[in-house]
């Protein structure tokens, strides 16, 4: 999935981190780090699925800006969401995909965390805002770094 050129990515946890930066004009900062930026496919879409959002436009133009820097990450989870999004659904489908919403960025996170391994004995930056992200990170087997987005612009 990365290549040894993507080492110590940063990984966008929740939709936390790039509202923040985009809200004190600090996404550009991201690219000079000279890292692999991964975003998970319902983080992207809570971020720009409905460009009436705060900063949704801003993100937007900074992930095409990006190109292959920023590896999109397609999930299941997120796959799911989108085909029942495509066609008609009944009132129980709606209620369904209306409750699967609520914690699909933290599960296509999950999902992405439980298939990826870096490449050799790099580790990855883990940016995040939601408290509950940390929990997904204990049990894995490579090296992480969890900051927080405050913690990361310091740095």
């Amino acid at each position: 999935m990365m290549t040894p050129a993507s080492r110590e990515p940063i990984i966008i946890a929740d939709a936390g981190p790039l509202l923040r930066l985009a809200a004190a004009g600090l996404l550009a900062m991201l690219p000079r780090l000279n890292r692999r930026i991964v975003l998970v496919d319902r983080i992207e879409d809570e971020l720009v699925g409905d460009r009436t959002k705060p900063f949704a436009t801003e993100i937007q133009n900074w992930m095409e800006g990006e190109g292959a820097a920023l590896l999109r990450v397609p999930t299941v989870i997120g796959e799911g969401i989108r085909s029942l999004r495509a066609r008609e659904r009944s009132p129980e489908e709606d209620a369904r995909l209306k409750a699967s919403l609520r914690n699909s960025g933290e599960l296509a996170l999950r999902e992405f965390v439980d298939f990826w391994r870096p490449d050799e004995s790099s580790s990855a930056v883990v940016l995040y805002e939601d408290r509950r992200v940390p929990g997904l990170f204990l049990e894995v087997d490579y090296p992480v770094t969890l900051m927080t987005t405050r913690a990361f612009a310091r740095t």
